[in-house]
């Protein structure tokens, strides 16, 4: 192992000089005297030096040039949503940690979650909702009479009250 006797006295890697009396990656030693040493100031949205790298939700690429970082880091983006049929979807932000959130229709039922977020590798949490006719429950057939409910019992569809011969509505 070199020794390092133009900096600090830290003979370990990653205290800003090597061991030729010049920078590590990541720091800026004072001109002519390589035992200043500061960190080299990250991009924004990038994590401390020495090693910048971009923060969680950010891409990018940041490079070394041997007096300073090179390179930004972007908020990552999940894109929109599409509205489930007889719904809608309302968005805060497409990008890292936005959220969006489903709503249905009157006379529709949300089917699944109704919240989901953008994830820092550039994706929607969970699963797209959808909705659903609301179920109306069933009916009971007048006294002397009948009802159809053939058709269904969801929002949207009709039952058939009929009486009995002999007896009217």
């Amino acid at each position: 192992i070199a020794s390092e006797t133009c900096d600090d006295g830290n003979l370990e890697p990653g205290d800003g000089c090597d061991a030729l009396c010049g920078r590590e990656s990541g720091w800026l030693c004072a001109a002519g005297d390589p035992t200043i040493c500061t960190l080299a100031s990250c991009p924004d949205h990038a994590s401390a030096a020495p090693e910048c790298a971009c923060e969680t939700g950010y891409v990018g690429t940041i490079t070394w040039n041997g007096a300073g970082w090179d390179g930004s880091c972007v908020v990552v983006d999940c894109g929109s949503l599409e509205a489930p049929a007889n719904g809608a979807v309302s968005l805060s932000s497409s990008e890292y940690a936005g959220e969006a959130e489903y709503s249905c229709d009157a006379g529709y039922d949300l089917v699944g979650t109704s919240i989901r977020s953008c994830g820092a590798e550039g994706s929607w949490t969970g699963s797209p909702a959808g909705c659903a006719a609301t179920d109306c429950g069933s009916l009971t057939a007048p006294s002397n009479g009948s009802v159809d409910t053939s058709a269904g019992t969801t929002f949207g569809q009709e039952a058939i009250y009929e009486c009995d011969a002999g007896y009217a509505a």
